[in-house]
């Protein structure tokens, strides 16, 4: 089983007791479980080794407070030995300055252009290739996560008139050329979609809850709203595999540059 969380009512603990009286011999695995919540027949096993992700981003992740204090999460083991590249540095967009707007960094059309330039730089959704060399990035290997659901997509009456427009970041990835895609809280069938990158070659965005335990090549993580904003960056850090990108409201300056040399765009 992957990605399973039990609940309050015990139906995994349930599913693995009836199994373990009609399947003699059978072997079963959970991951992602929450804490606590390990049914009694399964042995817990703790792996803390990044196997994906590269040391530039691992150290991030260990700077968060969540990592750094040992509050619920473990920290990573040493790898047996050291990668052969450190990997991208994060870029870090400031919610501040000339062009954004007031609000949270989800609301800032400039926020979000600066993100859609970053992809571009990094050549997401490039068609050319050399026999030999890796494929480019496509927009399916992005997550654009957050932590609360304050990111919407325009909505329009009967006649076709906008009513709502888009969240501002998301306008400002369009701006720049990259189509992005929002994944509603609830859909099942986008988020199964996500899992086997079925659907368009979109960019998605989504609450990182919602995708937990799903990994892609460049996670940006939009910051602010209300909510647990460090565990969330936590777990959309943890998903990057090669560069990650964070959109930071001014007051997370301080902390932001506290950790790795991150490259400033604004």
């Amino acid at each position: 089983m992957h990605e399973v969380k039990d609940d309050e009512y015990n139906p995994l603990t349930r599913l693995c007791e009836e199994l373990h009286q009609h399947v003699p011999g059978l072997h079963l695995w959970a991951a992602s479980l929450y804490h606590g919540h390990r049914p009694p027949l399964l042995t817990e096993v703790i792996l803390t080794q990044p196997l994906r992700t590269p040391p530039s981003v691992t150290r991030h992740v260990q700077h968060q407070p969540f990592m750094a204090q040992g509050v619920t999460v473990y920290d990573y083991t040493a790898a047996p030995s050291p990668l052969p590249c450190d990997g991208l540095d994060p870029r870090v967009v400031r919610h501040t300055g000339q062009g954004h707007g007031e609000g949270e960094p989800g609301d800032c059309e400039q926020c979000g252009f600066l993100v859609g330039q970053i992809l571009v730089e990094l050549g997401v959704g490039g068609t050319g290739s050399t026999p030999g060399s890796p494929r480019p990035l496509q927009y399916r290997d992005v997550f654009i996560l957050t932590n609360v659901s304050f990111l919407h997509d325009a909505k329009s009456d009967a006649s076709g008139q906008v009513t709502r427009p888009a969240s501002g970041v998301l306008r400002g990835v369009r701006e720049a050329g990259i189509p992005v895609t929002l994944l509603e809280s609830g859909d099942e069938d986008g988020v199964r979609d996500v899992a086997t990158m079925a659907g368009p070659d979109h960019v998605i965005a989504t609450r990182c809850f919602d995708v937990q335990g799903l990994e892609r090549k460049v996670v940006v993580w939009v910051g602010g709203g209300d909510g647990d904003d460090e565990f969330g960056r936590l777990l959309a850090a943890s998903r990057c595999t090669s560069q990650l990108v964070l959109v930071t409201p001014p007051r997370r300056e301080q902390s932001d540059t506290s950790s790795d040399d991150d490259s400033d765009c604004n």
